[in-house]
């Protein structure tokens, strides 16, 4: 077990040192500051595939109108001081970004695109 911890670390490094995203951020989302509220779910330090896209970041689960029922959205925070795992319910305030990531084959994360919110405030209640 204490290998596959080890071997885990060394390819989320691997995955953080090599990744290469690039922002193909829109015009209309670079003017709008969102602030959202919801059930928060951390994925730092977890397989996930957010996590090649940032190293901080996490879903949180909104309520939409009925016919929709509940939307998730991935969450990246640029704070010195992300939120805790311990973090249930969350607000948080940024822009969203589409964050395009190229294909390497020393990578373990594929190529592709995420849209994201890249947080710039957050408050845990």
């Amino acid at each position: 077990m204490k290998k596959l911890s080890i071997l885990f670390i060394a390819l989320m490094g691997l995955c953080a040192f090599s990744m290469t995203t690039k922002d193909v951020t829109t015009a209309t989302e670079l003017k709008k500051l969102e602030t959202i509220k919801g059930e928060f779910r951390s994925v730092a330090g977890v397989m996930n595939p957010l996590s090649c896209y940032c190293s901080e970041g996490g879903y949180i689960t909104v309520k939409t109108p009925e016919e929709e029922g509940r939307k998730k959205i991935a969450v990246c925070f640029k704070s010195k001081n992300p939120p805790t795992k311990a973090c249930k319910n969350i607000e948080v305030t940024g822009k969203y970004k589409t964050l395009k990531r190229k294909s390497n084959p020393n990578s373990p994360c594929p190529g592709g695109e995420k849209r994201v919110l890249m947080v710039k405030t957050h408050n845990c209640y």
